[in-house]
């Protein structure tokens, strides 16, 4: 298939190709067969008995269906679909053939007209059965996602055949010999389905493989389809929309039947003609169905049909009631407006149907497991179907008894159009409003589908990262912190009012913990006094939050105090500069829980430092707040904020795909834009349901879970709204990045820089945007790559970024003008603060002043199972307290509480020995921790380096605290 078809027209992704190919030939035959056999059955029929036996047929066509019915759900519920589905159309064959040669035995017989009335009857349940054939193939063909944008398209074959057949038939009619041959044409159409149908099944015979059903899920649709609340509503609907069918084909071929002559040939030409065109329609609305439904929603799609019958219903009575009463019922003229408002209502019923309705109906049994939905299908819609021609039959034959047509006299056709019509008013009604309800319990559906069993999400990353916390917390099993927090002795965390000899609550509690020098004694004394709720201590705990070794005591006792405690948490993040302590205080007032910390964190979603605003979201999340709606349109505001962002880097990882370099940037601005795709999931959350953005979630992220992420991306889809789904669902749709990119872009326009240039001007970009927009890490690495790729022409830049607020940042503007001219470099940095200077001229006065900087750091922690999976830019607090620090040979170093109890010390290089007594010895080689190896040795006394080595050291709280408070955890 040609490219720019394929993807720019038809919307169509390259695996999905050949199946809407064979789809679309299949549904081609199918609608040769039906047009030929449609428009001579309904032709022969009228001929034969006049439109007043037209409610006895329906009657009659139901009966009969419902039997056949019964029948195809047996052979379903024993054999397989490759099975049943070819009986189907051979059954189909044998019907038209029989029917050609019967009908020619004799002329205006009883003969004829009992194949007259045979054709007509078992119209209904061989269109049926053909329908819920080519339904079963599109389940089995596509997904959910891809059903709503393809069905229509894949079906659209038929409606391109019956143009083709409608066209001929008139044609045909005045040349055959007899109008019963053009069943010849009928039998060619199902020969052709069946040998299409057999071809689809051996091309995609992995599709039709039938999964076992989930466990969890206890539904059984042969058992309980009158027991289930949505089964029952789509069994109505279908009833529903089928009395509509004939409600309107009833009114249209009453009206063919008073201004065509009496010549069978005639009418059918002239039935002919009316198909050709609708059918035109309809095979254009189809190539257009896919993107109207995507674009529009599902619930717009469903409720079109019975709102556009119902309005030109309402014009017809209109016409009837005030035109025609008022001029006359002999008014040929507006008769003719009348009758052009029956068909136009016939119109509208065959394309829209075809084209919009029925696709997508097609996505309410993908809530269903695939291995019911094509019997369950049957079940409903075949009997539903053949149930509403029967109840149609029986309404429009009583409404004949009380309303008796009389062929040929205007003033009586429009009286029996007038009360008909009304009539039907409240089926339309009743119809509307079943589509919204099964559109309601559509999306709960999708909830509950999604909750079964969907597989482990975790991935190996989060099993490694508890290995590694595991790791370091045995390693640190006895220190002073987790002494307090996991020893028997601390008991008194689970028994609040329990009192100690240590603390004494009539006394002072501050004097008694300035007197403690007991850590142990100190974080007892601090629960058991929390748990009393002493008003002074307070600020006391909050003031602990800046301290690393007992920060995770103090955010353990602090949401006691409930409200009480806000003001002083709330002034204090405003008064630390430490982005940890404010992140903490996030946790806190989530932790609390009350509408006043809502508010509070609320207002930090527009907090001008990133990492405050995500923290905020995700707390937000964690305590499922609700949009207010006065703060739902901050809420909106930030999805199109953060929305605009993911763009951005849309646009400039597009740019940057072609260069080999870039794949470490590519990887940076990737990681930034997911994490901004999870903030914009829990926003939705705020609007509605942190519970269904948590399913959203977990579906997405579960690659193991294909069938998930797609039913994910269709409850995204269906609880949107519309003015927002423009910019979400691009942002989560399985769809390229320049797709993604050139809708996203229709709502917010990107810049484009000149294809000569395009790379410099990117990259400059992405360090002069907003932190917001890039993140630390993308910004240094994109000043790397400018400085790497185009030397000795960013002296400006580099100028500009040494003056940056994040280290990281002058650090790498700083080793580019140090590189390139050391002198100048001396001369520039004095216009830094005394403590940036310093710390710059000691950084480049090393000889190996690679290892300490805040890149080789970073990168170091990264490698380290701990932090393996770490965001890079919460590693940032850690790598700016390491220090490298590197021992000659030989040197001895005395294992004090400096080396144990501060530091977390890891070998980066060479080798140290440990020595226990005067026999054993504890080799430590490059990527260990010294604590693992002397830990379980109480006896060891010194270690020795055995060649020159190299060591990182961290200080052991704040490794603590980044562990226990989980804060950077991706």
């Amino acid at each position: 298939m040609n490219k720019w078809l394929q993807h720019k027209v038809l919307n169509l992704k390259p695996e999905e190709s050949g199946r809407v190919v064979y789809l679309f030939t299949f549904a081609f035959f199918v609608g040769l067969f039906v047009s030929f056999y449609f428009a001579l059955a309904n032709s022969l029929f009228i001929e034969a008995f006049g439109v007043a036996k037209l409610p006895q047929a329906y009657i009659a066509s139901g009966f009969l269906g419902l039997i056949m019915m019964r029948g195809f759900t047996t052979l379903q519920s024993k054999l397989n679909i490759q099975r049943v589905f070819p009986i189907v159309f051979i059954v189909v064959i044998i019907v038209m053939i029989s029917g050609r040669f019967t009908g020619t035995i004799c002329e205006e017989c009883f003969i004829q007209k009992a194949n007259a009335a045979a054709l007509f009857v078992l119209a209904a349940p061989l269109l049926t059965l053909t329908a819920i054939c080519t339904s079963g193939l599109a389940f089995n063909l596509f997904d959910i996602r891809q059903s709503k944008r393809l069905f229509g398209l894949s079906v659209s074959g038929e409606t391109f055949a019956s143009i083709i057949g409608y066209f001929m038939i008139p044609i045909l009619a005045k040349i055959l010999p007899y109008d019963y041959d053009l069943l010849f044409f009928a039998t060619f159409g199902a020969v052709g389905a069946l040998i299409m149908l057999l071809l689809i099944f051996k091309k995609f015979s992995e599709q039709f493989h039938t999964p076992k059903k989930p466990k969890a899920f206890k539904e059984t649709p042969k058992t309980k389809l009158f027991g289930n609340r949505y089964y029952v509503l789509i069994f109505s609907s279908v009833i529903l929309s089928y009395i509509a069918i004939y409600f309107v084909d009833f009114g249209f071929l009453g009206g063919v039947s008073l201004i065509s002559p009496d010549d069978s040939t005639q009418i059918v030409g002239l039935i002919a003609s009316f198909f050709m065109i609708t059918k035109s329609a309809e095979f254009l609305l189809s190539l257009l169905s896919g993107r109207i439904i995507v674009a529009q929603g599902l619930k717009f799609s469903l409720v079109l049909l019975p709102i556009s019958i119902f309005a030109a219903t309402a014009i017809i009575i209109g016409v009837i009631n005030f035109g025609m009463e008022s001029q006359g019922a002999y008014d040929e003229s507006l008769f003719y407006i009348l009758f052009f408002f029956l068909a136009m209502s016939k119109f509208l019923d065959r394309v829209i149907r075809k084209a919009i309705d029925r696709p997508a109906s097609r996505a309410l049994y993908q809530t269903i497991p695939k291995s019911d939905r094509v019997q369950l299908q049957s079940k409903i819609e075949g009997s539903a179907q053949l149930i509403g021609t029967f109840a149609a039959g029986g309404i429009l034959l009583l409404h004949g008894l009380l309303f008796p047509v009389e062929v040929g006299n205007n003033h009586q056709e429009v009286i029996h159009i007038n009360s008909f019509s009304t009539l039907f008013i409240p089926v339309l009604i009743a119809w509307s409003v079943i589509m919204f309800l099964i559109y309601n319990l559509y999306r709960n559906r999708l909830t509950d589908f999604m909750q079964l069993d969907t597989g482990d999400s975790s991935g190996t990353s989060s099993n490694d990262q508890t290995n590694g916390n595991k790791r370091l917390v045995n390693g640190f099993r006895k220190t002073d912190l987790l002494h307090a927090l996991h020893y028997p002795e601390m008991n008194v965390l689970t028994s609040p009012n329990k009192t100690s000899e240590e603390f004494d609550p009539a006394a002072n509690i501050l004097t008694v913990l300035d007197n403690e020098k007991s850590l142990i004694k100190r974080n007892r004394i601090l629960i058991q006094a929390a748990r009393q709720q002493h008003p002074s201590l307070k600020p006391y705990l909050v003031e602990l939050l800046t301290h690393p070794g007992h920060a995770t005591i103090a955010r353990k006792v602090i949401p006691d105090f409930g409200n009480a405690i806000y003001e002083d948490l709330n002034a204090q993040f405003f008064k630390t500069n430490d982005q940890r302590v404010r992140l903490k205080i996030i946790e806190l007032f989530a932790d609390i829980n009350t509408d006043k910390t809502h508010h509070g964190l609320f207002q930090l979603i527009s907090y001008p430092t990133p990492e405050i605003q995500t923290k905020a979201i995700e707390a937000l999340h964690e305590i499922d707040h609700k949009a207010s709606p006065v703060q739902k349109a901050t809420v909106e505001n930030k999805i199109q904020e953060y929305t605009a962002h993911i763009t951005w880097i849309y646009n400039c990882l597009y740019e940057l795909k072609d260069f080999p370099e870039m794949e470490k940037l590519i990887g940076y601005l990737s990681l930034h834009q997911e994490g901004l795709k999870k903030s914009i999931l829990y926003l939705l959350g705020m609007l509605y349901g942190a519970d269904k953005a948590n399913l959203i979630e977990k579906n997405l992220k579960n690659e193991n879970n294909l069938e998930g992420s797609i039913l994910a991306l269709e409850l995204l889809d269906n609880y949107v709204d519309n003015h927002l789904k423009d910019l979400v669902m691009p942002l989560f749709e399985d769809i390229s990045l320049r797709k993604k990119l050139s809708l996203l872009e229709k709502q917010i326009p990107q810049q484009h820089f000149r294809s000569t240039d395009r790379l410099r001007n990117r990259l400059e970009d992405i360090i002069i945007r907003n932190y917001i927009k890039t993140g630390i890490v993308s910004k240094a690495e994109a000043l790397r790559l400018i400085n790497h790729l185009f030397p000795g022409d960013n002296d400006a830049l580099n100028m500009a970024s040494i003056y940056h607020h994040h280290p990281y940042i002058v650090e790498e503007a700083a080793k580019a003008l140090n590189k390139s001219d050391v002198e100048q470099f001396q001369s520039r940095i004095q216009l830094l603060s005394s403590s940036k200077k310093t710390e710059l001229t000691a950084l480049f006065s090393k000889k190996d002043f690679h290892l300490h900087t805040l890149e080789t750091k970073i990168n170091k922690l990264k490698s380290m199972p701990l932090f393996k999976y770490r965001n890079m830019e919460s590693l940032m607090p850690l790598a700016l307290s390491m220090e490298y620090v590197t021992y000659s040979l030989g040197s001895q170093i005395h294992l004090t509480n400096e080396i144990i109890d501060d530091y977390y010390w890891y070998v980066d290089s060479g080798q140290l020995d440990g020595y226990v007594g005067d026999q054993q010895h504890l080799n430590i080689s490059a990527g260990e921790f010294v604590l693992e190896k002397v830990y379980p040795k109480t006896d060891v006394l010194f270690l020795e380096a055995l060649e020159v080595t190299g060591c990182y050291k961290i200080k052991k709280d704040l490794v603590l605290d980044f562990l226990m408070d989980g804060v950077g955890l991706n």
